[in-house]
């Protein structure tokens, strides 16, 4: 019998990885959640669970009191008609959605696992889908958000997606804002009660029924033209800037009530 230690050390490894190939791929075909994936065993369980996390969530915010805060620019520039570019950050997003209810608009996920998850639920939103990040088909994803916004769609993109870190807004909105000129609306939100997610790095949080939920949408951004990437900079910290100080709103708001907070009143329904 020949001696292992005798082998190169490439043709030893190549015989260990046979032997424990057949079960790392079925291990990971059963996690993934990938589209499509010729690892996944059962690819239509994906759309299936998508769609019914999709309805049982909007079955619990059908019953969950709803407080909607909108700045009166931000207000105009939504009854107008007229396209814009929805940022908020991904650990809010299931709070934000009334506004995905309430508005009609083009949503960018990753390219990931989750991203495609995402895509399933979303839909029952009435939400349309581009695929994309900063890791996987992110300059295809931005030239398809342009035509969108071109066609006067409202284009949503979660600044810190699809891996974080938590709540750093990264440049591709800014990015996309610069090229087009349309204005960035900066939108954040927040429930009581709720469940969060343990060990997501978003620390996303999904709503219980009948809950008291907060959307605060504040005044549009509109990102300066000139200068190079120092302007970028600047731009970024600005819009992480506000959307912090909305989701601190929206926390006051569920946990104090709205107080003196102005413009507030019940989620518009979907035109």
């Amino acid at each position: 019998m020949p001696d292992p230690s005798a082998a190169p050390r490439g043709a030893v490894l190549d015989d260990a990885y046979k032997r424990v190939g057949p079960f790392r791929r079925l291990r990971r075909a059963t996690k993934s959640l990938r589209a499509p994936s010729k690892r996944l065993i059962f690819p239509w369980l994906v759309p299936l669970t998508g769609g019914l996390v999709g309805w049982g969530l909007r079955l619990i915010i059908a019953t969950d009191r709803c407080t909607w805060i909108e700045a009166p620019e931000a207000r105009a520039l939504r009854e107008s008609g007229k396209p814009f570019i929805f940022v908020e950050f991904h650990g809010r997003q299931f709070p934000l959605l009334p506004y995905a209810i309430a508005v009609p608009m083009i949503v960018l996920t990753s390219m990931s696992d989750l991203g495609w998850f995402e895509a399933c639920f979303l839909k029952v939103f009435g939400a349309e889908i581009e695929r994309g990040s900063t890791t996987r088909g992110g300059a295809r994803a931005l030239i398809q958000l342009r035509r969108r916004l071109a066609e006067g769609k409202v284009v949503t993109i979660s600044v810190d997606a699809p891996r974080g870190p938590h709540e750093q807004v990264k440049a591709g909105a800014i990015f996309l804002a610069r090229k087009t000129g349309i204005p960035i609306v900066p939108g954040a939100a927040s429930f009581r009660p709720g469940y969060r997610i343990k060990g997501s790095w978003d620390r996303s949080f999904v709503p219980m029924p009948f809950a008291r939920v907060a959307v605060v949408v504040g005044e549009p951004i509109h990102v300066r033209q000139d200068g190079g990437d120092e302007v970028i900079g600047e731009e970024q910290a600005r819009v992480r800037d506000v959307l912090i100080d909305l989701g601190e709103r929206a926390d006051r708001v569920v946990f104090k009530g709205t107080g003196d907070e102005p413009h507030a009143g019940k989620c518009p329904p979907r035109p």
